[in-house]
């Protein structure tokens, strides 16, 4: 994330107005350039409490706020960072109100950059993930969790509420001793699912089609850069710039 933003602004550039979507420590504690400006902004007065943490050596606060309308000048924001900000709305109107929203506020020099957690064009099956559990193809419970919910996601806005996931897992893994033998995955682990069981919590998983389409009235895609870890086809960072202007 830090050098596809430089890779646009230039590596020698100080004192950035930085915006980040959330509160995810590892955005807020990026290494910015020199005098940069942090503010962080999350609707969730619980997840503040619970997550947040300043920049250790730049200015930074954080503010509660909804994305779609932002206590922030027109053009006064440089970056807008965050970690899968965008799969965190639960339609894709509200994702369009609030990519508006980012673009009134971003200058035109501007960066929008985020993780995005990507589903693949054509949903997987939910046998084809469990014959890969089964022959050891999925690493870590996380990334199973993640390709259960993406396979969920065939509705038109692409999302799924939270509880329907843990249904899914209990359904195609219902013996959770023998996928722990299976896998080699401590129960801890796989009990985790549990925090889904009666969540109403939607995240939605855009595809690249899907998100390039929502993005068009506003913003144009630069870039695409794909991590090497389990799933990294599906947690590409994106890098989106700014129209110079919109049509009313």
């Amino acid at each position: 994330m830090r050098a596809a933003i430089l890779g646009r602004h230039g590596e020698d550039l100080q004192g950035l107005q930085v915006a980040v979507l959330g509160v995810t420590p590892e955005v807020v504690g990026l290494a910015w350039p020199l005098a940069s400006t942090i503010r962080a902004f999350d609707h969730s007065a619980d997840m503040v409490r619970k997550v947040w943490r300043p920049h250790p050596t730049l200015a930074s606060e954080v503010c509660l706020a909804d994305w779609s309308g932002l206590p922030l000048a027109s053009g006064s924001v440089d970056v807008f960072a965050g970690d899968n900000s965008l799969g965190a709305l639960p339609t894709f109107v509200t994702c369009q109100n609030v990519l508006r929203e980012l673009h009134r506020v971003l200058k035109r020099s501007g960066t929008l950059c985020l993780r995005c957690f990507i589903a693949p064009e054509v949903p997987e099956s939910f046998a084809s993930i469990s014959e890969d559990v089964a022959h050891g193809r999925v690493l870590s419970f996380h990334a199973l969790k993640w390709r259960l919910a993406m396979a969920l996601c065939t509705g038109p806005d692409q999302n799924v509420v939270v509880h329907r996931i843990f249904q899914c897992f209990e359904s195609v893994f219902p013996d959770r001793l023998a996928l722990a033998r299976m896998t080699g995955w401590s129960a801890e682990v796989i009990n985790t699912i549990d925090v889904y069981r009666d969540s109403d919590t939607v995240y939605t998983f855009f595809t690249i089609a899907s998100l390039r389409r929502l993005a068009m009235p506003w913003f144009s895609v630069q870039s695409i850069q794909y991590p090497d870890y389990e799933l990294a086809a599906r947690c590409p960072t994106v890098t989106l710039v700014p129209h110079a202007s919109v049509a009313p």
